[in-house]
């Protein structure tokens, strides 16, 4: 699970996420109903298919719904409100709401999974995930009859650099806060990357990024988390490739038959989010 981005270097690549204010479509059945499930997540992850099932319902249907389930009656109960009233909420009642839901769920008892590994970390090691995508992307030219990209100390720094910046300061972007786009970036670290061909030339280094995670899903059961972590690095270092392979801009930069040097830097932080960025030359 993750996403990606890509970054060419003297090409403007596409940007492969948008925003919208998806929030102000929605009409305020829909918002009561996210705060709603917002409870039950405060004691374990619920089924996505409920929580889609109850956006497409007409109210009638949200309040059978609810009504045959006796976790979502049992939250509802306790919103004190009735269903005839929803289109009138405003926020304040939302707020009020979200406390009764805490101390609703905060009481239920909710079985722990059984058969998942219980560890509290993922205990992954950040230099072999480096050393999986490495080997993978390098696969993935050579079964292309491409030559086989070199390790660079001073790119890998700066793809590691990065990873560490966008995890500590909450952001997934090529450009740092302040601006700096891969080349800059590479620049301020003493190196540019500028290639030569004869009838022309080429500047700047050339970006992939990934956020993964070291699990695929976890459930909460009170103030307790349980996690189905991924087997191995390997595993992990699989899929950010494979990623990247099906995205045209991170399939372009892997398969760039220009490249010679590659440097991957990968940061695992305390809450298992994988920032994985790898820079070409």
């Amino acid at each position: 699970m993750g996403k990606w981005d890509s970054e060419n270097d003297w090409i403007n690549a596409n940007e492969y996420h948008a925003t919208s204010n998806h929030f102000n479509k929605w009409s305020k059945k829909r918002t009561f109903i996210v705060v709603l499930l917002l409870g039950i997540v405060f004691v374990f992850a619920t089924s996505p298919d409920l929580f889609f099932e109850l956006l497409e319902s007409t109210t009638s249907e949200i309040e059978k719904i609810i009504s045959e389930n006796e976790l979502l009656s049992t939250i509802w109960k306790n919103t004190k409100i009735g269903i005839s009233d929803v289109e009138e909420i405003s926020d304040g009642m939302i707020s009020e709401i979200w406390n009764n839901v805490k101390s609703v769920t905060s009481e239920i008892k909710v079985p722990v999974p059984v058969n998942v590994n219980q560890r509290l970390e993922s205990g992954f090691d950040e230099k072999i995930i480096e050393q999986y995508i490495y080997d993978f992307t390098n696969d993935e030219r050579q079964v292309r009859g491409l030559s086989i990209l070199s390790k660079d100390s001073t790119i890998i720094e700066i793809a590691k650099s990065h990873s560490l910046d966008m995890s500590e300061r909450d952001y997934f972007e090529h450009d740092t806060p302040e601006g700096l786009d891969p080349t800059d970036r590479g620049i301020r670290a003493g190196f540019e990357c500028r290639r030569d061909y004869g009838s022309f030339y080429t500047y700047g280094l050339a970006e992939n990024i990934a956020l993964n995670y070291t699990y695929s899903t976890y459930r909460i059961s009170g103030d307790k988390s349980t996690y189905d972590w991924l087997e191995n690095e390997e595993e992990l270092a699989k899929d950010i490739v494979v990623g990247w392979m099906n995205s045209p801009g991170h399939r372009e930069n892997i398969l760039k038959d220009t490249y010679e040097r590659i440097g991957i830097g990968v940061i695992i932080n305390d809450a298992e989010e994988v920032y994985s960025t790898q820079n070409f030359c």
